[in-house]
């Protein structure tokens, strides 16, 4: 007896849990309607464009957008040079705003995020690479050079370096960049751990 009544109290339980959460889904999807959320690629929300309304600013890395087949140069830290191809991926997220680029390679792949800030008329940005972790990036356009200048800051072997790359020679086909590394805060500079040349895809 004592069994089936602590069974009927479970059974009145769960149709008492059942009844609430019903209804508040009920009040919940009550409350959106007519509030959705503009995802991409909704052509509301366009994936892959710039937005028209956004910072002029934003068309500074307009250059980057798309998809590009990369020639590497590496130089290891006994000075040796290695050769490899890579891939670029370079498109519009977040309503246009933000800049996402994937790198593919042999030897790693990552993800790089960049958006304009305009209180500090740079971009700001994050670079993920799996087994390497995130850090934080600055660029900056440089309109008499005609360069895109992308700074960051980590610790090496030798101590506290900071990175530069360059975007150069930049056409509507393709671009080079090439970094440098500073380890006296920007005080000199000396060449960094790579060189590149892409070339944009024509699909």
């Amino acid at each position: 007896m004592i069994i089936r009544i602590k069974l009927s109290r479970l059974v009145i339980v769960a149709v008492a849990v059942a009844g609430f959460l019903a209804m508040a889904c009920f009040q919940v999807a009550t409350a959106q309607e007519g509030q959705e959320i503009i995802y991409q690629p909704n052509p509301d929300s366009p994936l892959g464009e710039r937005n028209p309304d956004g910072a002029a600013e934003l068309a500074q890395f307009e250059f980057l957008i798309g998809n590009w087949d990369v020639e590497v140069t590496y130089f290891g830290p006994d000075g040796n040079a290695i050769n490899y191809r890579a891939e670029f991926h370079n498109i519009w997220i977040v309503d246009g705003l933000v800049v996402f680029q994937e790198w593919r390679e042999p030897y790693t792949t990552g993800a790089e995020f960049r958006s304009y800030d305009k209180k500090s008329n740079t971009w700001r940005g994050n670079n993920f690479y799996p087994g390497r972790g995130w850090w934080a990036t600055e660029a900056v356009w440089d309109k008499n050079k005609g360069q895109m200048v992308v700074t960051s800051k980590k610790t090496d072997q030798r101590g506290v370096v900071i990175n530069k790359e360059i975007y150069f020679d930049i056409t509507g086909s393709g671009f080079k960049i090439r970094s440098e590394a500073s380890y006296d805060q920007g005080e000199t500079w000396e060449r960094g751990t790579f060189e590149l040349t892409a070339q944009k895809r024509n699909s």
